[in-house]
């Protein structure tokens, strides 16, 4: 693996283990959709009794390129709206409240957690 690809999974780890210190269960790492024109992967799927999240890990070790949070544009939201779509219908879910997170990890390992930002 690549130093950017552990760095991204270090950076995932973190934060399932914080999503699990709010009481929610990790119930997807690295989720793809099947059959899915481009790489639609969910990083994060957590849930409570009442909230599904699918959440966007971003692991940074500085900011020349920009925060985490930046990252996640227009186009990705798209990718993981229609990979969320996916992972519901073949789960057959239905929980009440779903929210899209970006979890942004620095150098330290501090998340920054931004809830339902789209």
């Amino acid at each position: 693996m690549s130093y950017h690809r552990d760095v991204g999974r270090a950076g995932e780890s973190v934060v399932a283990a914080h999503y699990e210190n709010l009481g929610f269960e990790v119930v997807a790492r690295n989720w793809r959709a099947p059959h899915a024109a481009g790489a639609n992967e969910i990083d994060i799927v957590a849930q409570t009794t009442n909230t599904l999240v699918f959440c966007e890990v971003k692991t940074r070790t500085g900011t020349r390129y920009g925060t985490g949070a930046e990252s996640v544009g227009a186009h990705k939201q798209r990718r993981i709206r229609r990979a969320a779509r996916a992972f519901l219908a073949q789960n057959s879910l239905w929980i009440p409240e779903i929210r899209f997170d970006v979890a942004v990890v620095d150098r330290a390992g501090t998340v920054d957690l931004l809830e339902g930002c789209f």
